[in-house]
């Protein structure tokens, strides 16, 4: 009977060998599995910022220059009251188009 438990324990150690080497296995596979995935995840993090900032930078490209709006609006003012976004300071009006047959 002692050799049957012998052949049973060593087998039970041969499986736990085993058992241990799936394990490590299956732990890195893992392991190698999460790292790609924090990749991933900091990759499109990377993209949301550059994606943010270049919604920034077009929102504040659309903001208007309040200051060369009001340094024109002064220039008018010194031309005389002809002076409109239509005329010009001698108070003619500008072409903005040609004329078209309703027009002429």
């Amino acid at each position: 009977m002692g050799y049957a438990q012998a052949i049973v324990a060593v087998a039970a150690l041969g499986y736990q060998i085993v058992a241990g080497e799936d394990q490590k296995r299956r732990q890195k596979l893992n392991e190698s599995r999460q790292g790609e995935a924090q990749k991933r995840a900091e990759a499109a993090a990377v993209a949301a910022k550059r994606d943010a900032e270049l919604d920034i930078s077009a929102a504040n490209r659309k903001k208007p220059d309040v200051g060369a709006l009001l340094a024109a609006a002064q220039e008018g003012r010194n031309l005389g009251s002809a002076s409109t976004l239509l005329t010009t300071g001698g108070g003619s009006k500008a072409r903005l188009s040609a004329p078209t047959l309703l027009g002429s």
